[in-house]
């Protein structure tokens, strides 16, 4: 099982890095940009689908299940929610301004693909290869925290990272995209709850998204507190608030959820 992490880690590591490196790089035309971002997702998810058929021998269940569409909604609904209540909380408190900037739909589209590529991405390393063959050979909690803990030093190399950060982004996201994959038996909620989070984050707040600042966002986020109200040089991602948000709704899904698969 270590060397199919590992090698799977390598491959899916190889061409996600090669598929974000021509991106960021990027043309002068946005549509070029679009398409390529959605061609590479969808071509990293056709490759996962090969590797989970050859591994165990049968079609992936979110090719087949019509209830992989609720998946996909409760993590978009999720992501949502998590930033509408920071946001809220922030603005209550007068911790932030938040300022409207002038970006096309273009840009914005642009954004949007760019962030899908990136959750496809690490998606398909840390909960359908990690997590899945983990989960497969061991348990549910030992598969969670094993690749929350990869996911988050994933973002070690990141400007601002530290080891505090690895923790925050374990806690406050790592988490909730296990269940996700676990109660839909499926990647794509995780990848949903994934894109959404970091479009928010970076393309409509206008925020640092794990160090990594974004030139056009629909909104520009100014932040009245320290470090650990705001996140820092990391972005929110490393907040207090963000970090208790996401346990909190953790916890509450891996309740709900443990209530229905117990039924």
């Amino acid at each position: 099982i270590i060397i199919l992490m590992i090698l799977g880690i390598f491959g899916y590591g190889i061409l996600y890095g090669i598929g974000g490196a021509i991106l960021l790089k990027g043309s002068d035309i946005v549509f070029l940009n679009i398409l390529s971002s959605l061609l590479y997702a969808f071509a990293l998810l056709i490759i996962y689908r090969r590797c989970r058929i050859a591994y165990e021998d049968s079609v992936p269940e979110e090719i087949n299940k019509g209830s992989i569409i609720k998946g996909v909604i409760v993590g978009f609904f999720l992501a949502v929610l998590i930033w509408t209540l920071f946001y809220c909380i922030m603005l209550i408190f007068h911790l932030v301004v938040v300022e409207y900037n002038t970006i096309n739909l273009s840009q914005l589209s642009k954004g949007l693909c760019f962030c899908l590529f990136v959750a496809v991405g690490e998606e398909i390393i840390c909960r359908g290869t990690i997590f899945r063959l983990l989960d497969l050979k061991t348990n549910f909690y030992v598969a969670s925290i094993i690749s929350s803990i990869v996911f988050g030093l994933f973002h070690l190399p990141n400007d601002g990272a530290n080891a505090l950060s690895c923790i925050c982004v374990a806690l406050g996201s790592g988490l909730i995209l296990s269940l996700l994959t676990k109660y839909y038996n499926s990647i794509l909620p995780a990848i949903a709850f994934h894109w959404i989070w970091n479009f928010i984050e970076g393309y409509i707040g206008g925020n640092v998204v794990s160090g990594e600042q974004f030139e056009n966002s629909l909104f520009q986020t100014e932040y009245l507190c320290n470090g650990l109200l705001s996140g820092g040089d990391f972005g929110p991602e490393q907040s207090i608030i963000i970090v208790v948000l996401g346990f909190a709704l953790s916890l509450t899904l891996c309740f709900k959820f443990y209530r229905k698969l117990s039924d």
